[in-house]
């Protein structure tokens, strides 16, 4: 069974970008949560978890291409 922040980072933020925030410090779960808030439509909203992420050096992205 999920653990309760993760089903209310899902509430805050939709299931798909939930994933892996769960594991982030408060503090940084707050920061990726605040900046997907002012992303109403659901690309830009996607671009700015990852970008949050980018910045906080938890993104995945690019580790397969050594980005």
């Amino acid at each position: 069974m999920k653990r309760r922040r993760e089903l209310e980072l899902e509430d805050e933020l939709g299931e798909r970008e939930a994933e892996g925030i769960a594991e982030l410090p408060e503090n940084e779960q707050e920061a990726v949560v605040d900046a997907a808030e002012h992303n109403p439509d659901p690309t830009t909203r996607r671009e700015t978890i990852e970008q949050e992420l980018m910045e906080l050096h938890e993104s995945e992205a690019g580790r397969d291409t050594g980005d």
